[in-house]
């Protein structure tokens, strides 16, 4: 085990929990693909290792924007999985550290809440906060406190949010009059 490891984890310390530094090759993550029409719900598809998943996709009826009719709102918007992914990742992630210093008792609840703001008549996410509370026996309060201030470190999404990613958009318009 690696010094880093030893002071940063409560546990043996996972061999994947690798931050990565510029100049690292990328490897290809989880594929997604999705189907939108005016007729009906978004869908997505997601891909990732053995699994595959669909997930709907709706925006409210009232998008507040000049430019975009809403939707119906019978599925999470995009800004609500954003959301989810956020706070779902730090709750899995701060789960695995429990787990691995030898912590069962516990209950972990998370609450987040995204602001926005409206530059150039489009309404952009500024931030997000995100409070987690997490509960334990009083005989593992070290280990927990511990868990808790190592964990974010481990946290795919959290640490992409915080620190930004390279977003890159291809755009491609095909003719089809069978659309129509």
């Amino acid at each position: 085990m690696s010094d880093r490891q030893s002071q940063q984890y409560p546990w043996d310390g996972p061999e994947d929990d690798v931050i990565a530094e510029e100049g690292d090759e990328l490897s290809e993550g989880p594929r997604a693909t999705m189907l939108a029409s005016n007729d009906r719900t978004n869908f997505v598809r997601t891909q990732n290792r053995e699994y595959n998943h669909t997930m709907f996709t709706d925006e409210p009826p009232d998008l507040g924007h000049s430019f975009k009719k809403g939707g119906r709102g019978e599925a999470p918007s995009a800004f609500d999985y954003l959301i989810a992914a956020g706070m779902g990742c730090q709750v899995n992630t701060l789960e695995q550290m429990l787990h691995k210093a030898r912590i069962e008792d516990y209950e972990i609840e998370a609450e987040c809440t995204g602001f926005t703001v409206l530059r150039d008549n489009v309404k952009r996410i500024q931030k997000l906060e995100l409070a987690i509370t997490l509960r334990v026996p009083e005989a593992k309060e070290s280990q927990g406190s511990r868990c808790l201030d190592v964990y974010e470190q481990g946290c795919v999404v959290g640490e992409t949010l915080k620190r930004g990613m390279d977003f890159q958009v291809e755009k491609e318009l095909e003719l089809d009059d069978s659309v129509a």
